[in-house]
């Protein structure tokens, strides 16, 4: 039987598992499109880390969300750092696929729901109804901590020592940059004497491992923390790695 399941087929088996591609290609017009359509129509569709995905794949996956909406598919969307304005836009493509272009005639949510920017936060479609949730009692491990953002605009060697000076008295400071160029470029900055690591994509996949695992024993869970770092990288940091920092710029 499992052997049937193979190429085109393999979406009607009962749990598929694919990149966000194998979903996107539901909102393209392709030959064999309906089988793709009539193995989605009977699952629960999970989407995780929906923020990663640019304005092209954004497009496709509101196609994708509407055709759900219109079987009554259930879907869970998962992500750390969404932006409301995409939270709202997959929303309002599933209720369209589901009630039409006029759902928001029947739509009950609550007031000024599409500002929401609690966190952490869940918000629930129950027909054409929103429902939003900010409070979790009891599901941390954690006790209530206060974390203060500061806002920052200043050219790279006054970062560089603003955040040396924030770690002189000790401390593991990280800097989360975009670019590989910007990373290497504040690096060279951080005077001699403060220990320094940096991680980025350039790395050779050996080397990327290794620097992780130096990282990981450091500041990850039960490492073995300096008296005074500095961790440079791009976004890589932010990617399947258990560290901690007690200062971060990013």
């Amino acid at each position: 039987v499992n052997s049937w399941f193979s190429g085109k087929k393999s979406i009607l088996t009962k749990f598929t598992v694919g990149t966000i591609d194998y979903l996107l290609l539901m909102g393209l017009k392709q030959k064999h499109l309906f089988l793709r359509h009539l193995g989605l129509s009977g699952k629960v569709v999970v989407i995780d880390e929906v923020h990663a995905y640019d304005a092209y794949m954004g497009q496709y996956l509101r196609k994708a969300l509407s055709w759900l909406g219109a079987y009554h598919v259930p879907i869970v969307i998962l992500s750390a750092t969404l932006p409301k304005d995409k939270r709202n836009a997959l929303i309002k493509a599933y209720l369209r696929g589901k009630y039409g272009s006029k759902f928001k005639k029947q739509l009950q949510a609550p007031t000024d729901w599409e500002n929401a920017q609690a966190y952490p936060l869940l918000s629930i479609v129950d027909g054409c109804q929103i429902k939003q949730i900010t409070e979790f009692p009891g599901k941390s491990d954690q006790q209530p901590m206060r974390i203060a953002v500061q806002h920052i605009d200043s050219e790279d060697v006054d970062l560089i020592a603003q955040v040396v000076d924030k770690i002189s008295d000790g401390g593991v400071a990280g800097i989360i940059v975009n670019t590989v160029k910007r990373a290497q470029q504040l690096a060279q900055l951080v005077p001699h004497g403060v220990k320094l690591m940096v991680l980025h994509s350039a790395f050779l996949a050996t080397d990327r491992a290794r620097q992780e695992q130096a990282l990981q024993a450091a500041i990850g869970k039960n490492g073995t923390r300096p008296e005074r770092l500095i961790v440079i990288g791009t976004q890589v940091l932010e990617q399947s790695l258990d560290i901690d920092f007690d200062v971060l710029y990013t």
